[in-house]
């Protein structure tokens, strides 16, 4: 069963939150200071680059957050929403991944995960779609703004 809209926006702040103390930028120096996170205007996310051997601890962190783990493969068989997002980020090639909460929840937090051909950097991109009247009134892209400090 769903969650309301405002549940489901609470749990993607408590998330992104996660994300961000576990892996946000700080000050110079700071040990948890990994990642910079920017605003991708083309996928209306935040992203971030991590680099090897970063990125490994980033998406096992990624897996305990996200309930789904969606790849070019198990996308064929994902709900009709999931299949959608993943075609309007431009599909997923091997190698690629999509994570998700729970599909049905809306706003949905849903993370990007695509390494680069070098193997040694991964772009990182969080994002969040509002379908519904309720959840795009809650402002979900303003929450991850102030989440990421972007």
């Amino acid at each position: 069963m769903p969650r309301s809209p405002g549940d489901a926006l609470q749990q993607v702040e408590r998330v992104c939150q996660g994300l961000k103390e576990r892996f946000g930028a700080g000050t110079p120096g700071d040990q948890g200071a990994q990642l910079r996170w920017e605003w991708d205007g083309g996928f209306s996310a935040a992203l971030a680059v991590a680099t090897d051997p970063q990125h490994h601890a980033v998406l096992a962190a990624l897996e305990e957050l996200f309930a789904e783990r969606w790849d070019h493969q198990r996308v064929r068989e994902a709900p009709a929403r999931i299949a959608r997002l993943c075609a309007d980020c431009g599909g997923l090639r091997p190698g690629q991944l999509m994570l998700t909460l729970e599909p049905d929840d809306d706003p949905l937090l849903f993370v990007l995960w695509w390494p680069w051909g070098c193997g040694t950097k991964v772009s990182l991109r969080v994002g969040c779609e509002a379908t519904a009247d309720e959840a795009r009134a809650l402002e979900p892209l303003a929450l991850l703004k102030r989440c990421f400090g972007i």
